[in-house]
């Protein structure tokens, strides 16, 4: 098994060493307890996929990572895509709208 080191690039964070089994690779990656549990099941989910392609297409060992890596780049341009932040940001300037409006009515009493 080869051994990839990366290294974390947040700084003023404290970190942790972990291990991750990643298609038969050992990785040896520094992230912070928070992001642990994150990666942990990365490292599942992405295991899982190649494993299914692998299932399906017997052959050149690169396609079934390489499809792995696409599917799930895949559905993070999906999951992106559906983040549609237009109904939020209409909703709030409508809430701020209506609470200028009241803070403008409140101030109108005081000063009577």
């Amino acid at each position: 098994m080869a051994e990839v080191a990366f290294l974390s690039m947040k700084e003023n964070k404290k970190s942790q060493r972990i291990s991750l089994l990643v298609d038969g690779h050992k990785l040896s990656l520094e992230v912070t307890p928070e992001e642990e549990s994150l990666y942990r099941q990365a490292a599942q989910t992405y295991n899982q996929r190649v494993n299914q392609y692998r299932a399906r297409y017997t052959g050149d060992e690169k396609y079934p990572v390489l499809m792995a890596a696409v599917d799930m780049a895949l559905q993070l341009e999906v999951y992106r895509q559906r983040l549609d932040h237009q109904p939020v940001e209409e909703q709030l300037e409508k809430l701020n709208n209506e609470l200028n409006s009241f803070l403008t009515g409140v101030d109108k009493e005081f000063l009577v």
